[in-house]
């Protein structure tokens, strides 16, 4: 889990490789990330850029 700027908070769960996005304290993955794909998450503070990788990685970019 991590905590942005602005207090949004961005956390997944992997599912085999493909890993469900949640933001905040929703229990709903807002998507599903395979390897090689990417979300960009829309807070007060900016926009950040969501990739992943195989395993339990998980990258946030400020774009």
């Amino acid at each position: 889990m991590i905590t942005l700027a602005d207090g949004t908070t961005v956390r997944f769960e992997s599912n085999g490789e493909a890993k469900d996005i949640m933001v905040n304290d929703g229990f709903a993955p807002v998507c599903t990330l395979y390897p090689g794909n990417d979300f960009v998450v829309e807070t007060s503070g900016g926009n950040y850029k969501i990739t992943c990788e195989f395993g339990d990685i998980m990258h946030v970019r400020k774009i």
